[in-house]
């Protein structure tokens, strides 16, 4: 499961950062929104998704 990694993350996640802590995330291209919704669920407000320098979708930011 390609987002095996990801969920592990969020799900620790919790308690361990502050009020208006981030993560921050590089990933494949065809993965950034799962990534994005993913963090919707966990309670993540402020979601970016940010492109590389060619253009493509590679970077999800994020805020508790």
């Amino acid at each position: 499961d390609p987002m095996e990694f990801y969920k592990a993350i969020l799900d620790r996640s919790e308690g361990h950062l502050n009020v208006h802590g981030m993560l921050l995330f590089e990933c494949s291209e065809y993965y950034t929104s799962a990534v994005a919704h993913l963090g919707h669920q966990k309670g993540f407000s402020e979601i970016e998704i940010h492109a590389d320098m060619q253009g493509k979708p590679r970077f999800v930011f994020m805020q508790i």
